[in-house]
């Protein structure tokens, strides 16, 4: 069953205020301190794998990022090392493709397989709920979940620093506890920035800029239900950014719609899949007219398409859309990339 980015998260925003606003609380520096010279000390661990959707696949690659302390917002640069999932005609292909990438890269390449599902799409109207859970709760616990990145198990909150106007904001604190028991007397803490916005334009407002979508063409080409959108940013407790996520959702008449979603989690990192071509109604790669490189599938009405670098996911999750119509959504999207060599 193939998984698009909003199932890797809750569904819902933040952005972050001036860094210099959010001090590091003195205890958590010692913490912090405390857990560098126990760490210097002990034996070094390899870092985390994420999966990407279902399977794990060998990928490493980096980003450049620098943070703005003045005004909290980031600047990041996306290697143009794309890593979406691979489109094959045959497991003997996957398997060849697999060795040629563990040769190159001198490791043990695990991969598997995304297959879709035979569901039609998701009705409209349950997309459009989903899409407005959390502006329907602002100021409440029920919708404060929701991760990219470090694998926070605990939130608290929210604290609401404004839901008047055509951007709300709330502040969500979070804990990674591990099982160790350093781990529980030192657990990792984040803050969570989050943002909903009447239309995806006025959220446009609050973006840090690492994905710009074209807003004005989106509304003049698609409807945009009011308050079914979010965006947030997550930070650690020395303010170092980890992990971004943006839902934005459009419609169309006679029930269609498109859920443009992204996520971004510096130090990650995401692995990649392989896709029959045969299992699916339409298969194709598409390079948009802004560099961006994606795999564009359909099934039964459902449209996915992907595009990917080891620590960044941006997908459309599309229902009774066309390829073509993707295609020129993704062609009003900019994300910023390093220059070509």
């Amino acid at each position: 069953m193939k998984s698009n980015i909003s199932d890797l998260m809750d569904r819902w925003p933040g952005p972050v205020p001036p860094l210099e606003d959010q001090p590091v609380a003195d205890l958590d520096a010692l913490r912090a301190r405390t857990l560098e010279k126990v760490r210097a000390q002990g034996k070094r661990t390899k870092g985390r794998r994420v999966p990407r959707a279902v399977v794990l696949a060998a990928v490493l690659a980096a980003c450049v990022v620098l943070a703005g302390a003045a005004t909290g917002q980031l600047q990041a640069v996306l290697t143009r090392d794309w890593r979406h999932d691979t489109l094959v005609s045959s497991p003997e292909e996957a398997a060849a493709d697999a060795a040629r990438r563990a040769e190159e890269t001198g490791e043990n390449m695990a991969y598997g397989w995304i297959n879709p599902n035979g569901d039609p799409p998701v009705p409209l109207e349950e997309m459009v709920e989903k899409a407005r859970a959390k502006s329907a709760s602002w100021d409440t616990g029920d919708c404060i979940g929701g991760t990219f990145g470090p694998l926070i198990n605990q939130w608290t909150g929210p604290e609401v620093t404004d839901q008047t106007g055509a951007v709300w904001s709330r502040t969500i604190h979070g804990v990674e506890q591990g099982h160790s028991p350093l781990s529980a007397l030192f657990p990792r803490k984040y803050t969570k920035y989050e943002y909903t916005a009447r239309t995806p334009a006025d959220l446009d407002t609050v973006l840090s800029g690492l994905v710009t979508p074209d807003t004005d063409w989106l509304t003049e080409t698609f409807t945009a239900p009011d308050w079914a959108n979010f965006y947030y940013r997550i930070y650690d407790s020395r303010q170092v950014l980890r992990g971004e996520v943006c839902h934005l959702l459009y419609t169309l008449p006679e029930g269609r719609y498109v859920q443009l979603s992204y996520g971004y989690a510096p130090g990650e990192t995401f692995s990649s899949s392989y896709l029959m071509e045969s299992h699916y109604d339409r298969a194709e790669t598409y390079t948009s007219a802004t560099g961006l490189e994606a795999v564009i599938r359909t099934k039964n009405g459902i449209l996915w398409a992907d595009t990917a670098t080891p620590e960044f996911l941006l997908s459309l999750y599309g229902g009774y859309l066309t390829v073509e119509e993707a295609e020129a959504i993704l062609d009003h999207i900019s994300v910023e990339l390093a220059p070509e060599d």
